[in-house]
């Protein structure tokens, strides 16, 4: 069970060095497309002196239905030294389809993408997985297996405990 104002901060170090802080936290209750959803935030930022090596601020908002506790909507936004990212997805339980908006921006170059596609009955977003997963009973040795789906993609996700 998740509430709003839930916050977990890590800090992230590359040998010696402070490299950046990523916080997962439970952004709280909203309303989305009419649907009464929970969201959830995680930010990885490079600390001020480590961004001569590789800046980074990247932000990413899964919602999550507290009907069917599936995501409908996904959004990411990576600002780094090398490329700039927005990935949205929106998910349509009811009609079994993702719809898919990217556009990265890398080396002075634009690649768009914009794609549907049909979606297996039950799975979970990259970062609506993690969620998922709390809320379950883990134990050393158990195995879990359930579809996620990335920029219009099913990938296998297992998580060994």
């Amino acid at each position: 069970m998740t509430r709003p104002g839930e916050k977990i901060s890590l800090q992230v170090s590359w040998t010696l060095f402070n490299a950046g802080v990523a916080t997962i936290e439970t952004v709280g209750d909203l309303e989305i497309g009419g649907q009464d959803v929970i969201g959830y935030r995680a930010t990885i930022e490079s600390a001020e002196y480590f961004e001569n090596i590789y800046k980074l601020k990247d932000v990413l908002d899964t919602y999550i239905s507290k009907e069917t506790h599936l995501p409908v909507k996904y959004v990411l936004k990576q600002r780094e030294s090398g490329q700039s990212v927005d990935d949205l997805q929106l998910f349509d339980h009811e009609e079994l389809k993702t719809y898919f908006w990217y556009n990265r921006l890398k080396k002075g170059k634009t690649k768009k993408q914009e794609k549907s596609a049909y979606t297996p009955k039950y799975f979970m977003d990259s970062f609506s997985a993690i969620q998922f997963l709390r809320g379950l009973p883990l134990s050393v040795g158990k195995k879990i297996e359930f579809p996620v789906i990335t920029r219009n993609k099913g990938l296998a996700f297992q998580r060994c405990c």
